[in-house]
């Protein structure tokens, strides 16, 4: 099958795959890898930028002509779909199958606001800055990157670091970042120009560097066992914090900036108060690799390699609760802004996010959909909405409550490593963990609107006027 223009060549195979060539030279110029069984037919769009393929799997799937990235896949047959084909506007597919049926489906997309390239290698980690206009993303080619969030431009790379860089982070204002990497350094940046402010010293890897929450020091955490604070202004060592036996994973500040947690491989999580005592946080069997304050401090929180997460009073170091459910590595948790809820995620072979009571370790919610790892997981401001990263290639958005899957964000071609609202919910960021993806997408949150809005948006992607029973079913409006 030609394109349009003549161009590109599209053809099916029984290997799985469907493929497009360059007509001119006979190269292959994208593998479009994805189904699961005998990929039969394919048809490109009437502008040749989109490409349907249908397979004996029964789910056809639409991709991006010019990077060959899936766009969508179109769940429903109960049987193989034989073709697929677009109308003459390019606005729906035809698709017909051998459970008797044939379907008309949207065949626009909601592609990302914003594609950011420039990284070489995947991405490790990613901070919006206060107000949200400015993003750092942090890569395994050992920079970081910032970026303007309304252009999608990149303002400056921060270049330095000699091994991979683990983690990023942008103070309230955007105005300074601070980086850890492997080489055994985290480093204070001015965010606007990137130049290097400071070189912050550890004698190995740093995992973690946060800026306190006025931005006046720094946090590492490193796998030499110790965390150590700094002043942001000058790079001066104002405190080491010693007393893990092994390597120190995770650090954050607590909301009022008086005290410290760190989660260590030596399984327990220390609390660290600005007077110079500790609370020793015990009870995992195996070693930490998250940990986090609630918003109104009174809570800290843990996640085990032991496949549970902890909580504690954060002032009596009392274990209040245990997050038992997991059947995989849990790999990240975030508290919800009012601080009741925990959301945690988890690895092979679980794939699933969890919602948690925070006081009682109570599930609330079970987020399954993801078919890979699930990397990352983070609150809306409002609290509403959950978003998670996979390394299934997707990121998604849920209800926080009900745990009901609202929308699925597609365009890495690789696993997503992290995803994260901005300030203001109105974006999504994710960060692509795969050297064939290097990139952040930004998207707009379309379901994290009231109803309103949500209808405004419904009634101008409807492309003719509903019956009454479809107004009746879809818009619950007269």
């Amino acid at each position: 099958m030609f394109s349009p223009d003549g161009k590109t060549i599209l053809t099916t195979s029984a290997d799985l795959t469907a493929r497009l060539w360059d007509a001119a030279s006979g190269q292959s110029r994208s593998e479009l890898a994805g189904h699961t069984a005998y990929v039969l037919d394919g048809n490109f769009s009437p502008d040749g930028k989109s490409v349907v393929t249908t397979s004996l799997d029964g789910a056809p799937r639409l991709w991006d002509t010019d990077k060959g990235r899936e766009l969508a896949v179109l769940r429903g047959h109960t049987a193989g779909v034989f073709s697929g084909t677009f109308d003459h506007r390019g606005q729906s597919v035809l698709t017909s199958s051998g459970d008797g049926t044939a379907r008309v489906w949207e065949a626009r997309t909601r592609p990302s606001l914003h594609e950011l390239q420039g990284h070489t290698q995947g991405l490790t980690s990613l901070d919006f800055s206060g107000d949200g206009r400015r993003l750092a993303t942090a890569s395994e080619d050992g920079t970081a990157r910032i970026w303007d969030t309304d252009r999608g431009d990149s303002i400056v790379t921060l270049r330095g670091h000699r091994d991979v860089v683990r983690s990023v982070a942008l103070n309230f204002d955007g105005s300074r970042a601070v980086t850890a990497s492997n080489d055994g350094t985290a480093r204070v940046w001015d965010a606007g120009t990137g130049r290097q402010l400071a070189e912050l010293r550890h004698g190995q890897g740093v995992n973690k560097a946060v800026f306190s929450p006025d931005g006046q020091r720094v946090v590492t955490a490193s796998n030499d066992g110790t965390a150590r604070v700094w002043e942001t202004s000058t790079g001066r060592q104002l405190a080491e914090l010693a007393g893990h036996t092994d390597a120190v994973t995770s650090a954050a500040f607590s909301p009022d900036g008086r005290r410290i947690v760190t989660g260590s491989e030596d399984m327990t999580a220390r609390l660290w108060e600005d007077n110079g005592s500790v609370i020793v946080l015990d009870g995992p069997t195996k070693g930490l690799n998250a940990v986090a304050f609630s918003p109104d401090g009174r809570l800290v929180a843990a996640l085990s390699n032991d496949w549970k997460g902890y909580v504690w009073d954060a002032t009596t170091g009392q274990r209040v609760a245990q997050l038992i459910g997991h059947t995989g590595p849990p790999q990240t948790l975030a508290f919800s802004p009012d601080g009741e809820s925990i959301v945690t995620t988890s690895g092979w072979p679980d794939y699933t996010a969890r919602v948690w009571q925070a006081r009682t370790g109570r599930q609330l919610a079970e987020l399954t959909g993801h078919t890979n790892l699930v990397h990352s997981a983070a609150f809306h401001p409002s609290g509403r909405w959950i978003v998670t990263a996979s390394e299934d290639h997707t990121t998604r958005v849920w209800e926080g409550t009900s745990g009901k899957n609202l929308a699925i964000l597609r365009g890495h071609v690789g696993g997503v490593a992290a995803a994260a609202f901005s300030p203001d919910g109105r974006l999504i960021a994710a960060a692509g963990n795969s050297v064939d993806d290097p990139t952040a997408h930004l998207y707009t949150c379309d379901v994290c609107n009231d109803l309103d809005t949500l209808l405004q948006q419904a009634r101008s992607r409807v492309t003719r006027s509903l019956t009454a029973e479809e107004r009746a079913a879809y818009l619950s409006r007269p």
